[in-house]
Order: structure tokens, then sequence, then C-alpha cells
């Protein structure tokens, strides 16, 4: 108890520094779990006593380099990483992920930087991609555990990708609530008896850093051949698990023909799992206020 008051307040001395050197700054993150994409857009007011433009823009820009960490640790904090935490739940917890998410302001992308049209805001403009470069903070295994087959029968054919259609409110499983689909990082994907049949620890890093096991779509997507191939799996969740409603329950019989063969197993492992969700769930924009 006394380790995590000490990380607690640790956390927040850290945090309130780093607002404190960034309150200069306006920024703006939008997270579109559609494209696996973090864009951060930060705007720093010149220098009204430097007169030569050139010149604030360069110092302009080291603020905002020197702060970027801090400044990527805020966009960070509000993504879903699975069913219980969030970004900033996990750092809450576990202050060495300050450390690493510093180190992963290394690969963020600066796509643009310029001065806004009456030339006394520098703009700069970074991505980051949610797996590449995101995804590996969390990912603590090196062998994945494996899929437990289904050994029945079931009438079922080699699959070429699953559809999972988790569109408006499910039912929440155990309960007598509905709510929508929460993207997250590392969802799990549950049968209706309640057997995990999916989850973080059974795919390899590999795939967990280079794309996922998932991709979210919105609900009026179009899938391509290319996407899903000519023989997708297409199943209509049966309801959502998880406090933050990110893991998908499946009916038995969909988890059955899923399991009792080795290639759909394969079609987990690899992640050509597709899911169709809420518009509105697949991007999340916030903005920090611009203090001085």
């Amino acid at each position: 108890m006394k380790k995590k008051l000490a990380g607690f307040l640790l956390l927040t001395v850290i945090v309130s520094a780093a607002t404190a050197q960034i309150d200069n700054f306006d920024v703006k993150t939008d997270i579109r779990w559609e494209r696996d994409l973090i864009r951060i857009r930060v705007e720093n007011h010149l220098n009204p006593e430097i007169f030569v433009i050139q010149e604030a823009k360069r110092q302009a820009g080291q603020e905002v380099g020197k702060a970027f960490p801090r400044i990527l640790l805020m966009a960070l904090e509000p993504i879903v990483v699975n069913s219980k935490a969030t970004v900033k739940d996990l750092v809450l917890n576990d202050l060495t992920y300050l450390n690493v998410i510093e180190s992963l302001s290394q690969d963020a992308f600066l796509e643009n930087s310029y001065l806004s049209e009456d030339l006394t805001t520098l703009i700069n403009e970074y991505s980051v991609n949610l797996y590449s470069d995101f995804t590996k903070i969390f990912v603590t295994h090196d062998t994945p555990i494996p899929i437990r087959p289904y050994l029945g029968y079931i009438a079922a054919e080699d699959y070429s990708a699953v559809v999972i259609v988790a569109t408006g409110l499910l039912p929440v499983f155990g309960k007598s609530e509905a709510a929508a689909l929460q993207p997250a990082l590392f969802p799990k994907l549950l049968s209706a008896s309640g057997e995990t049949l999916l989850s973080q620890e059974n795919i390899n890093p590999d795939v967990l850093t280079e794309r996922g096991y998932v991709t979210y779509y919105p609900a009026d997507a179009d899938l391509t051949e290319n996407e899903i191939g000519t023989r997708p799996l297409r199943i209509l969740a049966a309801a959502v698990f998880g406090e933050l409603h990110t893991d998908l329950v499946i009916r038995d019989d969909d988890a059955k023909k899923l399991l009792g063969r080795s290639a759909n197993i394969e079609l987990l492992k690899t992640g050509k799992i597709h899911i169709l969700c809420n518009r509105e769930n697949l991007n999340l924009t916030l903005s920090a206020p611009l203090e001085k």
C-alpha cells in the first residue's frame, strides 16, 4: 500500500511538473483506431520579444522538443489497453512506463512544422503508429500460449478471415445492461459459455507489434476481398465483456467453428480478425486548453 501511495505521489509530482512546463502549448490529440494511428498537433506561441521570425520559430521548436515526452504522455493517457486499464491506469500503477513512453517520443514522426497565418504560432504535427511504435511497450511475453482446439465435430470449413459485427448497443455479459464496444489494443474473444478463446498471450509478439491481432472498421465499411478474402466467417457478437467493454462474446457454435479446424486457429493467431463497430467509438479527439 505504501509503495502504491509513494508511486501515486511521485506521478502526481511528475505530471504537475509536466503541466507547468507545457501550459504554454495547445495540444490536440486524434486517436484513430480504424487507421491504427495517433495524431498529435502542438501549438506554441512565439516569443513576442524576439523580432527575427526564424529565431523565434527555432526557439519555439526547441521548447516543444524538450517537452514532447510529457506532451506524448498526456496524448496517450486515454488509450484503452485492455478490459481493465487505460494507459493512464497502467502508468499510475507502474512508473517504469514513464521512462518507456519517454523513449517512445523518439519514434514519433514529425509530419509538418509551420507557422500560423498571422506568424505568431508554431504548429507541429506528429504521428505515432498504434502498433509498430506503441504496442511494444505492453508486450511482455516471448512465446505465445497455444490456443486450445475444439476436438468435437462441428460443420465448418477453412475460412479466409473472421468478421465480427459488434454494432449498436450489445448486452454486457453477466449483467442486465447494454453498452457499445470500446476498441482496445488487446481485446479478448470469449465464448458464450465463458471460455477465453483468444487473448494477447496467444499471439506472437511480432504480430502484436506489427499490426495487432484485430482490425476495427466502422459499421458501414465495405470490406474488400483483399482484406477478408473470399470465404470469411461472419459472426454476430452476442455481448461485450470487461470493465471497459472491450472484449467480445460470441455464440458457442461460432467458437467451435473457429477452434475446430487448425486453419481457422491460424486466422486467430495471425490477426485476421475484423471487427465492425460504431463509428463514433473509432475516433477520439481531445484538446488541452491553452493556459498561460
